[in-house]
């Protein structure tokens, strides 16, 4: 083989294999709901079938295999053939067992290992058997390998996994993987088909996949998402799939239920009767802060609490920090919700939100509301750390407020009572703040009836409401700062990540003796 030849097939195959990675890294971590650990877990299988493949290719060249060339063909066809499989196989088997998702795990390290083989095999190949061209050349098949990898990312990263669903780009990939295996094949002196019949039956794999892969691939995302409880009522109705994540809404009689990367992410809705999404924890904003006319949240998700917020006639501004632009698009589809994209109070950035706060240390605000997603969760730790909080606090006016979920995790509240003088908590919320919470109740009350549709007080509505008002106007918020830091919980920095990985984990329990 022509090195020119070696280098592109080099290119190719490594742009299909960290294009493979990253879409394995998307549905794993939907099916793991973002656990931390996933990026690790799937690398590893990468990195291992890889090695692993690279080795046993060494080991067919050192047994003077003859036909090389038909072996990184059948390697290609192979790995294109189980790509395709994967996906649907494997959710299919969810159904019966949610432990068969081990089994994508296995087809990701097996096709690893089988673009793992081609690297060695095709410097045998196309480098002359020379110890001065040895370096040279086998530097030039290398570079092709790293133009592939750098490719991967930047195009189905950035780019196709915005305008194409995972089915059709996992297609694509298997395509690309059959193509290049019949041009090598033809290339091949022995072979097992003639020509003609190999021809014909590549042909017939790729028209099959392309016209199969909407039926095989039909609900694979309910499939991984309920297992064994998937039936035909349990359809997502929206679903958006982009560089920044999954989303995914389910219809409920409580107001749609929306998935964030197959987790919680809340649900559409603003009634405070109906409180399915916690929706009073945005109420309570009225408690914690006397006068809180510039707001910042960071994170939008189904803008229940945007809307609520906007209701709020003491906020005159509300700065939103959104990471996924998709959510936008699925508020578009609830007008219930979707007037809060033409409200002239609220600004959407499309940001993250710890990087925004970085790129603007000149804004000021008076609250910083954060409904954070669960702790458990990577990359958690960017918005519960003690370095974030902060950098929060440099973002507060005098008096300011930071109100974030907690998620259930005492070390949140910990870790904010090593950074503000005085900390209370909300069911599953904690507010922080350097200002004694000691707003009167009348205070309340009267920042309570400031929430209004339609210049009629959200808490006159009828009985209910009012007797909610009273609830919250009743709440105890007492300050427990100097209780929490009394007790054994980690301060969560960014270096320890503490959140994620040393917390009601089997492992961190046995080698840092904490129990939670």
């Amino acid at each position: 083989m022509k090195l020119r030849s070696a280098i592109i097939i080099a290119t190719i195959v490594s742009f299909v294999s960290i294009s493979m990675e990253i879409l394995w890294m998307s549905v794993i971590g939907y099916v793991m709901k973002g656990k931390s650990g996933v990026f690790a877990l799937v690398l590893s299988l990468v990195l291992f079938g890889i090695a692993f493949g690279a080795k046993f290719g060494n080991i067919l060249i050192s047994k003077n295999e003859k036909n090389i060339t038909l072996i990184i063909s059948k390697c290609l066809f192979l790995a294109g053939i189980l790509n395709f499989a994967g996906f649907p196989l494997t959710g299919h088997l969810m159904t019966l067992h949610e432990s068969f998702f081990i089994f994508l795990l296995i087809i990701v390290s097996i096709v690893s290992f089988l673009l793992g083989c081609i690297f060695p095999l095709l410097c045998h190949i196309s480098i002359p058997p020379k110890v001065e061209l040895i370096g040279k050349y086998t530097s030039w098949i290398y570079a092709g390998t790293i133009l592939g990898a750098t490719a991967g990312p930047l195009l189905t990263g950035f780019v196709l996994l915005d305008h194409f669903s995972t089915p059709t780009i996992v297609t694509i990939l298997c395509i690309i993987c059959l193509v290049i295996s019949l041009i090598i094949y033809l290339k091949t002196k022995s072979k097992i088909l003639s020509n003609k019949t190999m021809t014909y039956f590549s042909i017939g794999t790729m028209v099959f996949m392309i016209f199969t892969s909407d039926i095989l691939y039909a609900d694979y995302f309910e499939i991984f998402h309920f297992g064994t409880e998937y039936s035909e009522k349990t359809k997502f109705t929206q679903m958006w799939h982009g560089k920044n994540g999954i989303i995914t809404i389910v219809g409920d009689e409580s107001g749609d239920i929306v998935y964030g990367n197959g987790i919680y992410d809340g649900r559409v809705q603003v009634d405070i009767e109906n409180d399915s999404n916690g929706i009073q924890r945005a109420c309570m904003t009225a408690a914690l802060h006397p006068e809180p006319r510039d707001v910042l949240m960071i994170g939008l998700s189904t803008g229940a609490w945007a809307k609520m917020l906007s209701n709020y006639e003491k906020i005159n501004t509300l700065t939103i920090i959104e990471i996924n632009p998709q959510y936008i698009n699925a508020i578009k589809e609830y007008p219930e919700i979707a007037s809060i994209l033409k409200d002239e109070k609220i600004k959407i950035h499309i940001d993250d939100g710890r990087r925004w706060l970085h790129h603007n240390p000149d804004k000021k605000f008076d609250m910083i509301i954060m409904n954070t997603t669960f702790y458990w969760r990577e990359h958690s730790t960017n918005l519960l750390s003690k370095e974030f909080l902060e950098k929060c606090k440099s973002a507060l006016n005098i008096g300011g407020v930071v109100y974030w979920n907690t998620t259930g995790l005492r070390d949140n509240i910990y870790t904010g009572a090593n950074v503000y003088e005085h900390i209370v908590t909300y069911r599953n919320f904690v507010a922080a703040s350097d200002t004694p919470f000691a707003i009167p109740k009348s205070s309340i009350r009267e920042n309570l009836l400031s929430f209004k549709i339609d210049n009629t007080p959200l808490f006159k509505k009828n009985k209910n409401t009012r007797t909610i008002l009273e609830k919250l106007v009743n709440t105890p918020l007492i300050d427990v700062r100097e209780s929490i830091l009394k007790e054994n919980l980690w301060l969560i920095t960014d270096d320890n990540i503490a959140s994620e990985y040393k917390v009601d984990n089997i492992f961190s329990n046995f080698f840092y003796g904490k129990k939670y």
